[in-house]
């Protein structure tokens, strides 16, 4: 059936009357139908096994409306293996939700042996009664976010990862990518990017706005206004402060008008009272001055009358005053009341007379006062007529003076309200006018910020994935070098080995041609080994042997010095090294030593003498009898 299934192709149709895929899934339908067989061993496992497989073999052809019915019927009929059913259910689930464009999730033949494999495993291995496997969470997870809904779905993602984790320790190194991945990691860190881009579109699309924004215009275009906005958003920021800043001046005009209104209205008051108690003054003094003038009038009218009735009875001067009025009248006064009439008669009347008035002239006198009396009376009838027009007049002034002032008080009160009214209405416009600009203007920025948003979140989606695709590469280029190093580093030397090279080279060949490398080599060799290593001691011996040939004596004994002290000298004693320190350390002071050879004593051996002795007579033996 694997080998089947493996040679499948993606995207292509199996006819149902293949052959080995026919005979495939008869034999696994007549396990499924062995009832008997269930109650023997590892009989429900493998009635599980072949309900997967036959399951596989539907969906991998794009069967998956009869996979889900061979899976369904399954999950009812075993039970104890109902969460690995729910899971290859969830799956279907997943696989036909609609797909991003250019993708496809259809079943291929590679995922088909994986999950065949999976299966195998998943029976082989644990019992039923263990944790669910992550699969069984996985799918859910994927189903939740197909959904829309990412906070569910972080939940089971987050619960896939714990269940695997769980079982990782116990397969370790026993999985699909044993060298690669031998702790089972692959899959908790696709948990991880999982949920950090389910969390990112949960937050997203959690925005009714945006996510209605993004179905209209499309990511690239609402990437766009979300980044056009950010500078609306700071020019309606310093329009909002302009805007709250005119709000706060207009209150404040208003409020300094309000204060103006009250003080002008304490001020009409203050001016009412005083206008009152002005007019309280006003009509006590036009009544004195009535009353004087009226006197004084009188006065004078009842002198003029006086005046008029004496003149014909007695001399008053033509610019009279009140003295000669006074004068006059004393003396009209005396002559009719007293007993001599002549005093009362002028001289030149008496003699007229021949000494006394005559009746006719007294007649004449008493005619003449009588007129004076009538001149009086209708002198005073005048007067009286005459006050009475005058207060007449009086009072018309001024009743038409207190209206007067009562209307142009009563205009300015109605001038004062009307114009405080304009200015608290005209005050009230301005102000909604601003206000509700300043709301239509705020909700505008705050629609076009919102879908700024949604063009960054989408920008940031989109350069997530690039990221990460990005990163998937520069892993696998990683791992690819990784495995090219380690095959390098197979052959690669140290450089305690590489002194190891060098030193018999210039010990035994001892050119010059090789004491420029040489030294280099071990120079490098000194900067990368341990300090007082026996490395680095090597190291310092090979450096001295290449100046000691270049016949730099001051620093090739400062090295051979420098190895000799070092603690790795004693340790390593015998070794080539710390000989060719001694004898380059020598050959500084004498140059032949490198060339002198020690004497070597001939010594004896009576033992060996004599075997050797027995081995040279029976050679001779034998060859004596050859000989014959």
């Amino acid at each position: 059936m694997f080998a089947r299934v493996q040679a499948l192709k993606d995207g292509t149709t199996v006819p149902a009357n293949d052959a080995d895929l026919k005979v495939a899934r008869d034999e696994l339908e007549a396990v499924l139908a062995d009832v008997p067989a269930l109650t023997e061993p590892g009989g429900v496992k493998r009635a599980v096994k072949a309900a997967v497989a036959l399951g596989v073999s539907h969906e991998v052809v794009g069967d998956t409306k009869t996979a889900r019915k061979v899976y369904t019927d399954a999950m009812a009929k075993y039970p104890a293996y109902k969460a690995t059913f729910e899971a290859l259910l969830d799956k279907l689930n997943a696989l036909e939700a609609p797909s991003p464009a250019g993708t496809s999730r259809r079943l291929d033949p590679a995922d088909a042996e994986r999950i065949l494999f999976a299966s195998t495993l998943l029976l082989q291995d644990a019992p039923q009664s263990e944790a669910p496997e992550p699969g069984v969470f996985y799918w859910k997870a994927v189903n939740l976010a197909a959904g829309g809904k990412y906070t569910e779905a972080v939940d089971q993602i987050t619960k896939a990862k714990a269940a695997h984790a769980a079982r990782a320790k116990a397969s370790a190194g026993r999985g699909l990518n044993p060298l690669s991945d031998p702790l089972e990691q692959i899959f908790t860190r696709s948990c991880d990017e999982l949920k950090a881009y389910w969390e990112l579109r949960g937050s997203i699309y959690g925005n009714p706005a945006l996510a209605a924004t993004i179905k209209k215009d499309g990511l690239a275009k609402a990437i766009e206004k979300l980044l056009g906005a950010e500078k609306d958003v700071t020019a309606a920021r310093g329009m909002v402060t302009t805007l709250t800043a005119e709000v706060a001046k207009l209150d404040k005009e208003a409020k300094t008008a309000e204060k103006g209104k009250t003080e002008a209205e304490e001020k009409l008051k203050t001016a009412a009272v005083d206008l009152k108690t002005a007019e309280k003054k006003l009509e006590t003094a036009m009544a004195e001055l009535k009353t004087a003038e009226k006197d004084v009038k009188d006065q004078k009218d009842v002198l003029a009358s006086l005046v008029e009735a004496l003149k014909p009875v007695t001399p008053i001067p033509d610019k009279w005053g009140p003295a000669d009025v006074l004068a006059a009248t004393k003396s009209v006064a005396s002559r009719v009341t007293g007993p001599d009439l002549k005093a009362l008669v002028p001289n030149s009347m008496v003699a007229i007379g021949g000494g006394g008035l005559s009746t006719g002239q007294l007649l004449d006198i008493a005619e003449r006062l009588s007129k004076a009396e009538g001149s009086t009376k209708i002198v005073a009838a005048k007067l009286e007529a005459e006050t009475k027009r005058l207060t007449d007049k009086y009072d018309t002034d001024t009743k038409k003076l207190k209206d007067d002032h009562s209307a142009a008080l009563k205009k300015l009160a109605d001038d004062y309200t009307a114009e405080t009214k304009k200015l608290k209405d005209g005050s009230g416009e301005e102000l909604k006018k601003l206000t509700d600009k300043f709301a239509a203007d705020a909700k505008k920025l705050t629609d076009e910020h919102a879908a700024s948003v949604t063009k960054l979140n989408e920008a940031h989606t989109l350069a997530l994935k690039e990221e990460q695709a990005r990163t998937e590469a520069e892993k696998k280029k990683f791992v690819q070098r990784e495995i090219e190093f380690q095959k390098q580093l197979v052959n690669s030397i140290t450089p305690g080995q590489v002194m190891d090279i060098w030193l018999p080279v210039l010990t035994e060949l001892r050119r010059p041609a090789d004491s420029e490398p040489a030294l280099s080599a071990a120079e490098k060799a000194i900067t990368g080994s341990v300090p007082e290593s026996e490395d680095a001691a090597k190291a310092r011996t090979v450096a001295g042997m290449a100046y000691l040939i270049k016949g730099d004596l001051a620093n090739a004994k400062a090295m051979f010095e420098a190895a000799r002290r070092s603690p790795a000298y004693k340790t390593a004693a015998g070794k080539p090294w710390t000989r060719a320190a001694d004898q380059g350390l020598a050959a500084v002071a004498d140059p032949v030593a490198l060339y002198r050879q020690p004497v070597a004593d001939r010594t004896t051996d009576p033992r060996a003498a004599a075997v050797a002795l027995d081995a040279g007579i029976a050679r001779t033996s034998q060859g004596a009898t050859m000989l014959r």
